[in-house]
């Protein structure tokens, strides 16, 4: 009985879940226009705001990976290019004939929900309200 309660209830759990929130955020550097360091974080969100709106922004291959976490975390780079809210810092430095730059590029934490299409391509959806 217990356990018909429980699988009762758990199948309820899962039926009713909704796709997780994602964070992502970036730093890039870069020496003399050569990448020198990069950071890409990805992490689901702790809590889903149930009254957010969520616009299209893009969409990115899969790889056939059906795990959409597993396969955003491969294709952090092509997240990269979706996003549009970054701050960059440009140095330059000029002693003698020697010019000397660095830039840093700063990717704002921006929350987003993902979902798998028919056609393996996984859709982004950039939540408005932060």
């Amino acid at each position: 009985m217990e356990r018909t309660f429980f699988l009762l209830i758990f199948s309820l759990c899962i039926l009713s879940a909704k796709e997780p929130d994602y964070i992502f955020w970036a730093k890039l550097n870069t020496k003399n226009l050569i990448l020198n360091s990069s950071e890409f974080h990805l992490s689901r969100a702790m809590s889903i705001n149930k009254n957010a709106k969520y616009e299209y922004i893009c969409e990115i291959n899969s790889n056939n990976i059906k795990d959409t976490y597993k396969a955003l975390k491969l294709n952090k780079e092509q997240l990269l290019e979706c996003i549009n809210k970054a701050k960059i810092y440009d140095y330059t430095k000029s002693e003698k004939n020697i010019i000397n730059t660095s830039t840093h590029l700063v990717v704002f934490p921006m929350y987003f929900k993902a979902s798998m299409s028919i056609d393996g391509k996984i859709l982004i959806f950039r939540r408005n309200d932060i």
